[in-house]
């Protein structure tokens, strides 16, 4: 009998250490970081003219700027481009821009340079360029510099994620 009992206990603490090295697996692995996936490289090789916006809100240079405030507040974006008579930027107004000046136009700073990506820059590498300053956004432009639409970061992110390209909902009634 004492034998019984003895084998009855070494199986208890077998099984008590069983699950003790369970729970310190399961411990182990809760504390390791996860591994991230990662980005799915097709989503990349597109060009920006497939997740751009192609329906551009510009200002014309030497228009009053005050007066696209209504209209970046209405689409839902945080500036336009500001374009010379050939649809070319040279400037971008941002909504933060427009608020400080108040209603002073004379006071409204165009930030120029405008940053800007060709349609034909692969989204991978858009991104990248993108990534590399502070902008959140980019005008787009075609070969011969004319602006033809505009790519932010979030479509950037939507390509990446392999999520569909939308844009503000207003712009959808814009022709």
């Amino acid at each position: 009998m004492a034998s019984t009992k003895t084998k009855k206990k070494s199986t208890q603490t077998k099984t008590r250490s069983k699950t003790k090295t369970k729970a310190k697996a399961k411990a182990k692995a809760k504390a390791k970081p996860k591994k991230v996936a990662k980005p799915n490289k097709a989503s990349l090789v597109g060009t920006i003219r497939e997740i751009m916006n192609p329906k551009l809100l510009y200002i014309l240079e030497g228009q009053r700027l005050t007066l696209v405030r209504g209209q970046i507040l209405k689409f839902g974006v945080t500036g336009v481009p500001v374009l010379d008579g050939d649809h070319r930027p040279v400037g971008f107004v941002s909504l933060r821009d427009l608020a400080l000046a108040g209603a002073d136009d004379d006071a409204v700073r165009v930030n120029a340079p405008v940053f800007t990506l060709r349609d034909t820059d692969s989204i991978r590498d858009g991104a990248t360029r993108l990534a590399r300053t502070d902008y959140h956004h980019a005008v787009v432009v075609d070969g011969e510099g004319v602006a033809v639409g505009m790519v932010a970061a979030v479509d950037f992110l939507r390509a990446l994620t392999d999520l569909e390209a939308r844009h503000p909902a207003r712009f959808a009634d814009v022709r």
